[in-house]
Order: structure tokens, then sequence, then C-alpha cells
């Protein structure tokens, strides 16, 4: 018989995994929007230091890159959500024997 507690770490795997997911993707899309910068921006020295930037400033992103951008930033809070749920599972599996 499954006891609760593998239960518990199970589901916790679960999150963890899908927050790394999240996390790749977040990752990828971060980069696709740097990639799609306005030529006519105004400039920033953290632009200009590094391009790979730009994905922070949405004065700097033209259409493609502000929606890469907004799913950026979905799955960035996606990961965030899975790894503290992951976190008080973890927790949760302690307490229970």
């Amino acid at each position: 018989m499954i006891s609760l507690r593998e239960i518990i770490v199970g589901l916790g795997a679960v999150a963890l995994g899908l927050g790394l997911i999240s996390m790749f993707c977040g990752s990828y899309h971060g980069v696709q929007a740097a990639r799609h910068r306005k030529p006519d921006a105004p400039r920033r020295w953290l632009v200009e230091l590094n391009p790979w930037q730009a994905g922070w400033f949405a004065d700097q992103l033209d259409e493609v890159g502000l929606a890469h951008r907004r799913r950026a930033l979905r799955f960035q809070k996606g990961a965030l959500v899975c790894w503290i749920v992951a976190l008080v599972l973890v927790l949760a599996s302690s307490a229970v024997r």
C-alpha cells in the first residue's frame, strides 16, 4: 500500500519538474524577446553594455518581442509557484509519518 508520505513526495517531485520545465521555457522566451529589439529604441546604458538585457525594458522591444516578454514572465511566475508548492509539499512530507 502506498503511504501518504510517498504520495506527497511524488507530488513534490512533479511540482519541482514542472517548475524546471517552466523555468527553461521562460528562459527561451526571454532570449527571444531580447532578440526582437526596435531599431529606434531609446538608448539605455545597460542594454548598450549587454544587448540581452533588452527584455527587461518594454520600450526596447517590438510587438513580437513584447509577446515573448509576456510569455517569459508568465512562465517565470509559473516556475516560482511550482517551486513554492514543492517546498510546501516537502515540508508537509516531513510532518507525515
